[in-house]
C-alpha cells in the first residue's frame, strides 16, 4: 500500500507487482493533477463531465494504493479489476452525460447497472480510505431513500424506486456527482496542490526555523515552537493529521528533550496542528464547501474565522507558558538554536501565501488564487533553492493529487447524504423535530448540535462530518436566530475538532506515534489543552460580531475581542493552576469562573467577570511582591 507521511509518497507492498503498481500509482497522479490542472483553466467541460474523470481518477488509486487484505494475503488481481471498473463508471458518465442529456434522462438498463456498480465502488473506496463507517452512513440514507414508505410518523415518506434512486445518485449532477463532488473537483484539489508545491519548496522547514528564532529560548520553548510552526503551517494545510507529521517530527522530540512528557508533548502538537483547518487563508477541505452553501464568497469565511482562529491559539500559547512555568521547563539555549541560513532569502517562501491573499481579496475566484499561488510557489523555490528541478514539481504534483484523495472521497460519498437529504426533505423534518426538541431554546440546541458533530466524527472526517450536520442541523440553528455563517461556522468547528476528540483522534494517534504515547493519553490531555477551543463557536453564535458579520471595525468589536483574550488566558491560567506561582483550588476555581463571563458577550458579564478575575489576582500579586521585597 501508499503511506503518506507529509506529502511524501513511499510504497510498502512486497509483491512481484510492487514495480509496476508503484510507476502506474505515481504516473496515476501526476496524470491526475495535470487533468485537475487544465479542467480548471483552459479546458472547459461540464460539471459532470469533469466529475465523472475524478471519480474514476479517486477510484483507480484507491484500490491500488489500498489493497484488499484476507488472511494476511493481498488480492492484487482484485484490486486490479476493481481499480479497472473505476475507470470504467467514472468515464461511461463522462462519455455519455451529453447525450443522456439530449434524451431527456431516458435512462437503460446498462445505466442503471453501471450506477450500481459506481454506488458499490464508492462505498467500498470509502470503506478502505475512511472507515467503515464512512459506509454505514450513505449506506442507512439509501435505505431510508428506498424504504421510507415503510417509516410511520413524521420522518416516513413516499419511498423511491430503485431505479429512481439510481438515477438521482450517478446518472445526473446529484448525489455522487453533487455539489459536494463540484467542490472537491475544483477548489479542494487545487489548494491541496498549491500546499503540496508549498511544501516542497521548503517552506515548512522555514516556518519551524522562524518559529524556533521567536520562541525556542523561552520557557516550554519547543512547545511554543510547535504551537508557531503548526499555526503558519496550517495556513497552508487544512489537514491536521499531515500537519502533525509535518511540524511534529522536529518538535515532539524537542519537546521531550527539555522535560515535557511524551503525552503532552504529543498532546500540544495535535491541538496546534489542529488549528491550522480553521486558520486562514488555506482551511480546511469544508471551508469550500460552507462558502458554496452560503452562496457567499470564501473572502467571507477567511475573514469570519481570523478572530476564532487568534483566540484559539492565544489560548494554547497560553496553555503551555503556564504549564512550563509551573514544572520549571526551560526553552532551548541560544547556542542550541541553529540559525536561519539565507534568511532574506528564503522569505521569498511567504510571496505564495501573499499572493493568495491579494488574488481573494482582489476579486478572484478561489480556482484563480490557486493557480497564482501555484506560479508564485514555482517562481520562489526557484529563488530561494539553487536547484529546483522539473522532478521537484512533478514530485509535488504527484504528492498533492495522492494527498487529495481522503478529501476527494470523502466528498463523493457525502454527496450520496446530500443528495437523500434533498430528495426526502428529511433535513427539514429534522430541523423541525430539533426545534421542538431544544424547546426553541438556541443554547440547548447549540448543546444538540455539538454533540452530533463529535458523535458523528468518530466515524465520519471532518470534511464529511460537517457535509452531515451542516446540511440537517445548521438550518435549525438558524430557525432559532443564529446567523448563518455563525450557525455554519459552528459545525465547522466542532467537525474539526474532531481530529482531537476521543475515541476517534486522528491527530492525537498521529501525534502519539512520534512521541511514542498512548493515544488516549494523547487525545485526553488534548481536550484539556484545547478547553477554550470548545467555548468559541458559543461565543461567536451569541456574539457574531467576531465573525465580523456586523462590521468589524467598531468600540463593541474591539471591546468583544480584548475580552475573550483576557477570558482564554485565563482560563489556561486555571487549566495549568500556575498564575504567578502555583495556585490553590480556591483561586483556580474564580479564575475559571472569571474566564467564562469573559469569554461570553455582554457588558454585565464582562464586568463581573473582570472583578472576579482581579479579586482571585490580588493575594498572588502580593504574596509575589512580598517574596521579592524579601528576596532583595
Amino acid at each position: 500500500m501508499i503511506k503518506n507521511a507529509g506529502n511524501n509518497l513511499s510504497i510498502i507492498r512486497k509483491h512481484p507487482l510492487e514495480l509496476i503498481e508503484k510507476k502506474v500509482i505515481e504516473w496515476s497522479c501526476i496524470a491526475f493533477a495535470a487533468f485537475g490542472i487544465l479542467t480548471n483553466s483552459w479546458w472547459m467541460l461540464s460539471s459532470i463531465e469533469k466529475s465523472g474523470v475524478f471519480l474514476a481518477f479517486t477510484l483507480f488509486i484507491i484500490f491500488l494504493s489500498k489493497p484488499l487484505k484476507f488472511k494476511q494475503k493481498n488480492l492484487h488481481y482484485l484490486d486490479w479489476f476493481l481499480a479497472i471498473l473505476g475507470i470504467i463508471v467514472g468515464f461511461y458518465t463522462t462519455f455519455t452525460a451529453k447525450q443522456f442529456a439530449i434524451n431527456m434522462l431516458a435512462a437503460e438498463t446498462r445505466d442503471y447497472i453501471m450506477a450500481g456498480i459506481a454506488f458499490f465502488l464508492v462505498l467500498e473506496a470509502a470503506r478502505r480510505t475512511l472507515g467503515i463507517w464512512m459506509v454505514v452512513i450513505p449506506s442507512f440514507f439509501a435505505l431510508y431513500a428506498l424504504l421510507g414508505h415503510l417509516i410511520p410518523g413524521p420522518l416516513g415518506h413516499y419511498g423511491f424506486t430503485l431505479k429512481r434512486f439510481l438515477l438521482r445518485m450517478y446518472l445526473v449532477d446529484e448525489g455522487i456527482y453533487g455539489i459536494t463532488t463540484q467542490i472537491a473537483s475544483s477548489y479542494i484539489f487545487l489548494f491541496i496542490l498549491f500546499g503540496s508545491l508549498l511544501a516542497e519548496s521548503g517552506v515548512g522547514e522555514f516556518f519551524t526555523d522562524l518559529a524556533n528564532k521567536i520562541a525556542g529560548a523561552s520557557a516550554g520553548g519547543p512547545a511554543k515552537v510547535a504551537t508557531i510552526s503548526s499555526g503558519l503551517m496550517g495556513t497552508i494545510s487544512g489537514s491536521a493529521a499531515a500537519n502533525v507529521a509535518t511540524t511534529g517530527a522536529f518538535t515532539i522530540p524537542m519537546m521531550k528533550k527539555i522535560g515535557f512528557n511524551p503525552e503532552f508533548a504529543g498532546a500540544v502538537e495535535a491541538v496546534a496542528s489542529t488549528g491550522g483547518m480553521v486558520m486562514p487563508p488555506i482551511m480546511g477541505a469544508a471551508a469550500f464547501i460552507m462558502a458554496q452553501y452560503l452562496g457567499t464568497s470564501y473572502n467571507t469565511i477567511m475573514i469570519a474565522a481570523l478572530v476564532p482562529a487568534i483566540l484559539y491559539y492565544v489560548s494554547v500559547f497560553s496553555w503551555v507558558h503556564f504549564y512550563a512555568r509551573k514544572h520549571n521547563i526551560y526553552g532551548l539555549k541560544r547556542s542550541e538554536i541553529p540559525p536561519i541560513e539565507n534568511f532574506t532569502r528564503k522569505l521569498t517562501l511567504l510571496l505564495p501565501l501573499g499572493v493568495i491573499i491579494w488574488a481573494l481579496f482582489s476579486g478572484y475566484t478561489p480556482i484563480y488564487a490557486a493557480f497564482y499561488g501555484m506560479i508564485a510557489t514555482v517562481i520562489a523555490a526557484i529563488i530561494q533553492k539553487k536547484k529546483f528541478t522539473l522532478a521537484n514539481l512533478t514530485n509535488g504534483l504527484r504528492d498533492g493529487a495522492f494527498s487529495s484523495i481522503n478529501a476527494i472521497i470523502a466528498c463523493i460519498a457525502a454527496g450520496i447524504i446530500v443528495g437523500v437529504s434533498a430528495m426526502t426533505g428529511i433535513g427539514q423534518v429534522i430541523t423541525y423535530n430539533i426545534v421542538g426538541l431544544a424547546g426553541n431554546n438556541l443554547f440547548f440546541a447549540l448543546l444538540l448540535t455539538a454533540c452530533a458533530s463529535l458523535i458523528l466524527s468518530m466515524g465520519l472526517p471532518a470534511t464529511a462530518c460537517y457535509i452531515v450536520v451542516g446540511t440537517i442541523v445548521a438550518p435549525a440553528l438558524v430557525k432559532m436566530g443564529a446567523i448563518p455563517l455563525a450557525a455554519h461556522m459552528f459545525v465547522f468547528y466542532f467537525s474539526c475538532l474532531s481530529n482531537i476528540t476521543p475515541p476517534v483522534a486522528i491527530a492525537c494517534y498521529t501525534a502519539a506515534g512520534i512521541a511514542n504515547a498512548k493515544p488516549f493519553g494523547v487525545a485526553w490531555k488534548s481536550v484539556l489543552i484545547a478547553a477554550p477551543g470548545f467555548l468559541i463557536p458559543f461565543l461567536f453564535t451569541y456574539n457574531p460580531v467576531l465573525l465580523c458579520a456586523k462590521g468589524c471595525i467598531s468600540f463593541f468589536f474591539l471591546l468583544s475581542v480584548f475580552t475573550a483574550l483576557i477570558g482564554v488566558v485565563f482560563m489556561a491560567i486555571a487549566g495549568t493552576g500556575y498564575f504567578i506561582k502555583t495556585i490553590s483550588p480556591i483561586p483556580r476555581l474564580l479564575f475559571f469562573a472569571g474566564s467564562i463571563l469573559l469569554i461570553f458577550p455582554g457588558l454585565q458579564t464582562d464586568i463581573i467577570g473582570f472583578i472576579v478575575i482581579v479579586v482571585a489576582s490580588l493575594p498572588q500579586i502580593r504574596v509575589h511582591t512580598k517574596s521579592r521585597s524579601l528576596k532583595d
